[in-house]
């Protein structure tokens, strides 16, 4: 049997481990709070930016300018700030918010590779020269039609 001190010992003991317990899962459900709250301030302004964004789409500005690049940089430090904030993996943030994405394709410039630029140079050359030509073509065809049709009416004029 235990004495009056083990009993005691123990109870304490039980109520340190109580009180910790009921201490870790206040400070979980605090932060479990504060990353709600955190969660939806940064949803707000990352809406905001989207926001911003599709104005600048309608107003038809050139993928990668500087309007797009400059929303794409502060949402990218918004999300990154949260992730490292929070402990919370990007990859998470981008599968649940994929305007993100967009946004990120949005302001990146595309790129134009030199030989596809050679390619529609060379192509608008060489079909520049071949509609000349075959507007020449066409012009001697109605010609020697117009010439040919002056000498059948010549030549009937002259059996008569």
């Amino acid at each position: 049997m235990e004495t009056t001190g083990e009993q005691t010992q123990s109870w304490l003991t039980s109520v340190g481990d109580a009180y910790q317990w009921a201490v870790n899962r206040a400070d979980i459900e605090i932060k479990t709070v504060w990353r709600g709250i955190a969660r939806r301030r940064l949803e707000s302004d990352l809406s905001d930016i989207v926001r911003v964004a599709s104005g600048h789409k309608k107003d038809k500005v050139a993928k990668g300018s500087s309007q797009y690049q400059e929303l794409w940089r502060i949402a990218d430090e918004k999300v990154t700030a949260f992730c490292i904030f929070h402990n919370v993996p990007r990859e998470s943030i981008d599968a649940q918010i994929p305007a993100l994405t967009e946004l990120e394709q949005l302001g990146t410039a595309p790129v134009v590779v030199p030989y596809q630029r050679f390619t529609f140079t060379a192509a608008g050359i060489v079909g520049s020269v071949l509609i000349v030509i075959l507007i020449g073509i066409v012009c001697s065809f109605i010609s020697h039609l117009f010439g040919v049709g002056t000498h059948v009416g010549d030549w009937i004029s002259h059996l008569l």
